[in-house]
């Protein structure tokens, strides 16, 4: 960025920041200033101004991830029990002492293969998507995904404290959304890593993913900013790669993992004979048991065998992989993006006027350099929104944060009076 274009931002932002954070003018001259020198140490300053500024009725929930790292460790059941620890490797048919392994066991560890793997594939398309942005993004460890039996609440869940993703669902729209949570993290993006290398990250500040960051002295007592336009910019991002890459995912999967197919196959055929060789042993004993009046055994049986063909075809189905990976979810985030289009509207109108280009030029512009900044953790980026549409704007709608319904401290009325408050002065 040119030092002639910072001095004039400056001068534009200097009163409303001062206004904001209440601090003397010429610490936030100074400040700003850095941006020139070293933008890095710009962007935490700028950050820890804008978070000192945030009152503690902002407080996130975070009780869930205060246990986070341990959380595994506390479910009881056998069958938890086996998702937590399943391998991502192929289920072996026996233990190293030659035990045979249940096959509900093996079930559950072809499950979790299968869920490492759509995973994969959904960063295989962020990836793509982000270099074509002209960003670059890390790896996803084989660990960083697992299922999520314990909780309540959402389908999935990234935490940028424990930088994981815990789900409850195997749906390449849910993994792509909160695999974008990750690629975007202070922990795992060049730009984050660069920050802690030079010794600039500030001590208050927990996590930082996109946009967000999570301040405070512990996980108990912290507050976020911009949650609820890091979500409106997760999700419409994650529906841009789904849209692109859905009809494409059962042959990247073909492609990928053919030995995956073929083990899933000689699997269930193994599952199912098994489990008809158990029945037909134990048959005649059933049929005493639970026959129906006047039904003969060969009747039983037939009816029996005919259920387990029928469950048999429903399980291959789900070869080469489960339906559900691609099923449409519930689309959520959807306030929160019709208010952030709302406002990628006016800036693009303004850039339009501004840069003598078209709408649909500027509009291209704007949402590009916005999914830059996200993915590079770019906060000062947003002071244009503010700078364009008006000071307070991200303020306002960062008050929009329907955790607080959850945690029962507004209502869903309340909620959605400030949604279409706040579209109908957008789009006045």
């Amino acid at each position: 960025m040119e030092d002639n274009k910072i001095g004039k931002e400056n001068s534009e932002h200097v009163s409303s920041l001062e206004k904001q954070a209440e601090v003397p003018i010429e610490k936030l001259e100074k400040e700003l200033a850095l941006e020139a020198q070293n933008f890095v140490t710009a962007e935490v300053q700028f950050e820890e101004k804008l978070a000192n500024n945030y009152s503690s009725e902002e407080i996130n929930e975070t009780k869930n991830e205060i246990d986070y790292s341990n959380k595994l460790n506390e479910i009881n059941s056998e069958f938890a029990a086996a998702i937590a620890t399943a391998s991502p490797e192929a289920p072996p048919a026996s233990t190293t002492t030659g035990e045979a392994v249940p096959f509900w066991k093996q079930k559950v560890e072809l499950q979790k293969k299968e869920l490492q793997e759509t995973g994969e594939i959904a960063y295989d398309f962020i990836r793509e998507h982000c270099k074509a942005l002209g960003v670059e993004v890390g790896s996803l460890p084989k660990d960083v995904i697992d299922w999520d039996i314990a909780n309540g609440g959402a389908k999935a869940h990234y935490s940028y404290i424990y930088n994981h993703i815990m789900t409850k669902s195997s749906s390449l729209h849910v993994l792509i959304h909160e695999e974008l949570h990750y690629a975007a993290s202070a922990k795992n993006s060049e730009a984050g890593k660069n920050a802690a290398q030079q010794g600039v990250t500030p001590e208050k500040r927990i996590s930082k993913s996109g946009f967000v960051s999570t301040w405070g002295e512990s996980e108990a007592s912290s507050h976020s900013n911009f949650r609820s336009l890091n979500e409106a910019v997760t999700e419409k991002m994650a529906r841009e790669i789904l849209g692109k890459n859905k009809d494409r995912f059962e042959e990247e999967y073909k492609k990928k993992f053919p030995e995956s197919v073929d083990q899933k196959k000689k699997f269930l055929k193994k599952y199912y004979d098994n489990q008809k060789s158990e029945w037909d042993a134990g048959s005649k004993d059933m049929y005493e048991w639970v026959a129906e009046p006047g039904e003969t055994y060969e009747q039983f049986y037939d009816s029996k065998i005919k259920e387990f063909d029928k469950n048999f075809e429903a399980e291959q189905s789900k070869i080469p992989f489960n339906p559900e990976v691609l099923v449409d979810v519930e689309k959520v985030y959807q306030n929160e993006i019709n208010i952030f289009d709302a406002m990628l509207e006016k800036l693009a109108r303004h850039r339009a006027a501004e840069e003598n280009i078209s709408l649909e030029e500027a509009q291209i512009k704007e949402w590009s350099e916005l999914q830059q900044a996200y993915l590079k953790g770019a906060t000062t980026a947003l002071r244009r929104i503010d700078s364009v549409i008006g000071t307070g704007t991200l303020r306002e709608f960062d008050e929009i944060d329907y955790k607080k319904v959850r945690a029962n401290t507004m209502t869903r009325d309340e909620y959605q009076k400030k949604v279409d408050d706040f579209l109908v002065k957008l789009n006045s």
